[in-house]
């Protein structure tokens, strides 16, 4: 897997992927940008932020609900989480956008009790679902052995859609292989083909 500028992995046209690593864990996810328009994974050590590192990262509304977690579950590094989030949000957008999404850019909320957050993108959004701009993302994260992950995934317009007549630009279906002469050759014994727009 080649890198990118910023160090991004360059996934293959018609993949969306994200991948993450720390001491002692690995993880990777893959989908058919058919299916898939962001996917984002992060995981972090189950330890405090180094010093002075919270401060940098943080928005006023953030620093607010992560000192009252912390008060009512301090067995949680809630700065540690906060990090991990907004690296996950990060890594689903800069593939997708091509633009960089700091630390300010997205204001996240975490629910303690559904180990869910969302987060608000807080920049202009080149990306649409369904015809309206994507400025909220969603997703899950849980404390386990040692570590702290977070996921992120956001379908793609859903191309059988009433009315649909043709995809989005990042769901198009990537035309399938042909026999010489043009006909198309059959699916794999495991592979079903994506939904297809009525008319052209």
């Amino acid at each position: 897997m080649l890198r990118g500028p910023h160090g991004a992995p360059q996934w293959p046209d018609g993949v969306v992927g994200s991948i993450t690593h720390c001491a002692g864990y690995r993880a990777a996810v893959v989908a058919h940008a058919t299916r898939f328009r962001l996917l984002g994974v992060d995981a972090e050590p189950r330890a405090a932020l180094p010093p002075g590192i919270l401060e940098t990262i943080v928005l006023p509304g953030e620093r607010s609900w992560a000192r009252d977690l912390r008060a009512g579950s301090p067995g949680v590094h809630w700065d540690r989480l906060l990090f991990c989030v907004k690296e996950t949000v990060h890594r689903s957008w800069y593939p997708a956008t091509a633009r960089w999404l700091g630390f300010e850019d997205a204001r996240i909320f975490v629910d303690p009790v559904a180990g869910t957050f969302s987060a608000r993108i807080l920049v202009p959004t080149p990306l649409r679902r369904q015809g309206r701009p994507i400025s909220r993302l969603s997703g899950r994260w849980l404390v386990g052995e040692g570590l702290v992950p977070a996921a992120l995934a956001t379908p793609c317009d859903p191309c059988s859609a009433p009315g649909a007549r043709r995809p989005c630009a990042g769901c198009r279906v990537p035309p399938r292989p042909r026999w010489p002469g043009g006909r198309d050759l059959p699916p794999t014994k495991n592979e079903k083909l994506p939904p297809q727009h009525g008319g052209g």
